[in-house]
């Protein structure tokens, strides 16, 4: 609703001038400021007053044809003090503009978590308030890579395996079509299938393919080594190596001939990841203590990936794994095949305090 529709003239006047003033402050998270306008709208300081509802939750037009609310405002400008302050007095999230978005998916376009664990506190109820799936927050999460996003929305009670298209396709379909390997990572840990086929009879390894992503075709292959996928056909009589040769994606290709030359016996020996990995990614510290202490050239074992236990340690979030094996002169500067140290795959994954003790580590 517009100010105007609930106001005098002369009120809508001085309410806009008001208006204007609040969405600059809220631009520059000026929270104290906040406060203190207030006081010129009585009612913006209670949060069950009518007037003060429309008030903080009337749409400010931006240009022709665009509008939004304060909410909308503070999200963009990623102003997470103000977006608090904003929902704590009357502000809802779950109010649409009159022709995009609602604020949490605003807040996921833009990647600005901290807006968004706010409004997920304070009005948890709006993650499920955005009409069609293809407008759901972890479905646009996904699809742009926004992994801290994901993560937070996953914790809060969005279960990715609930979150089927019309075509059949899930998440890891999305995932693997657009490159987000971090994601695709994620959702499958998530119990997301990666065998599953959408309208077309595409995997995601077809659309991988298709997209030439590589570092999802790979992961996507050496987390199902004995599947039919590689081989498998959609509606259209197409592999995914077939789909990797028509849209010319090279490196793609390059992969698949590889694997064509390499016995499958190989293949599965190399996917096979060993004991020190193991411990490490299930966080049995006792088992991965008595393992490196055993045989100090484990420490710094690499799996196919050029993985070590640090990196799986990392990517699973073991703090205490991570603590010992640190202690113990394990390397937080190695690389992985993708050209991650273990900092890296922690921050990846969401892993905070993980991520924190590895930037520590190497200063």
């Amino acid at each position: 609703m517009e100010i105007s529709d609930k106001y005098s003239p002369i009120q809508a006047y001085k309410a806009k001038l008001l208006f204007r003033k609040f969405k600059n402050l809220v631009a520059n998270d000026n929270e104290a400021e906040l406060d203190i306008l207030s006081l010129e709208f009585p009612e913006a300081k209670y949060t069950r007053n009518r007037k003060a509802n429309i008030f903080l939750n009337s749409n400010l037009v931006i240009s022709k044809g665009i509008t939004m609310t304060l909410l909308h405002w503070a999200c963009i400008n990623n102003s997470f003090k103000c977006v608090n302050w904003l929902l704590i007095h009357s502000a809802t999230a779950v109010l649409p503009d009159s022709e995009v978005v609602y604020p949490i998916q605003t807040c996921v376009l833009l990647n600005h978590h901290q807006c968004l664990r706010s409004i997920i506190a304070y009005c948890p109820r709006s993650i499920r308030s955005t009409g069609q799936i293809s407008d759901n927050p972890l479905v646009i999460a996904c699809s742009l890579g926004h992994i801290e996003c994901v993560r937070l929305l996953i914790k809060n009670d969005i279960n990715p395996n609930e979150l089927v298209f019309n075509d059949d396709s899930n998440l890891a379909h999305i995932a693997a079509r657009d490159g987000r390997l971090g994601v695709l990572q994620l959702v499958v840990r998530q119990g997301v299938s990666m065998e599953s086929l959408d309208e077309n009879g595409d995997s995601p390894l077809h659309l991988a393919a298709r997209s030439g992503c590589l570092d999802c075709v790979e992961f996507i292959v050496r987390s199902l080594p004995d599947s039919y996928l590689r081989k498998s056909v959609n509606n259209y009589g197409e592999t995914p190596e077939s789909l990797a040769s028509k849209n010319l994606r090279y490196e793609c290709m390059s992969y698949f001939a590889l694997l064509n030359r390499t016995p499958v016996r190989i293949l599965n020996d190399l996917n096979k990841a060993n004991s020190v990995h193991d411990a490490a990614r299930n966080g049995n510290l006792k088992e991965l203590a008595l393992l490196i202490l055993n045989d100090d050239s484990k420490m710094e074992e690499r799996d196919m990936m050029l993985s070590t236990c640090l990196h799986k340690a990392a990517g699973y979030g073991h703090k205490d794994c991570i603590d010992w094996l640190l202690l113990h002169g394990a390397s937080p500067l190695r690389l992985n095949v993708d050209g991650d140290t273990p900092g890296e795959v922690a921050y990846r994954y969401g892993h905070d305090i993980c991520f924190e003790t590895l930037t520590e580590e190497v200063k």
